[in-house]
């Protein structure tokens, strides 16, 4: 769907447009912890979340907005985990 999208964009004469997606997720203490579904995303620890991001990357998604509002750990502390364990990798 995202190469057909970047073809119709290109054959339109238009620059590349970068895609975007966004992600509930409820991140938990355990980094190993596997994924269950939530509304409009999942619950699991930061390297499912990671793979996760890797395979977004590889499928040409752009930028991905991680949405906390169903998170049950304190936001603070998840954005200090989140910039930790994943800015380092996706620059």
């Amino acid at each position: 769907m995202i190469g057909d999208y970047r073809a119709r964009v290109k054959a339109a004469g238009q620059p590349n447009k970068p895609v975007m997606q966004s992600l509930y997720v409820d991140v938990l203490a355990d980094p190993q912890a596997p994924p269950r579904p939530i509304h409009l995303g999942f619950q699991s620890g930061t390297d499912f979340l990671h793979g996760y991001l890797r395979e977004l990357e590889a499928l040409g998604v752009n930028h991905v907005a991680l949405n906390l509002r169903f998170n049950h750990a304190p936001i603070p502390s998840t954005l200090a985990r989140l910039a930790e364990t994943l800015l380092p990798d996706f620059s």
